[in-house]
């Protein structure tokens, strides 16, 4: 599916973004860090805070990755 003219992801969407289960991007939703948002009865996203949520994510883990490496 096409997100470029979506300004909020719903759980189902960051689902298909991410590859993953609709039960487990709840699990995400359910993080206190995660930027979401809740319309009328509906867990949602901002697009733009999803994909920056997804890229501090990503470098906090490889900079995990990187330390756990050097203590070798």
């Amino acid at each position: 599916m096409n997100y470029e003219k979506k300004i909020v992801l719903y759980v189902s969407n960051v689902a298909d973004i991410l590859n993953i289960s609709k039960e487990y991007a709840y699990t995400l939703f359910a993080r206190p860090d995660f930027p979401k948002m809740i319309i009328g009865n509906r867990f949602c996203v901002r697009k733009d805070r999803f994909f920056s949520w997804v890229d501090q994510n990503s470098k906090e883990d490889k900079h995990e990755t990187q330390k756990q490496d050097q203590s070798k």
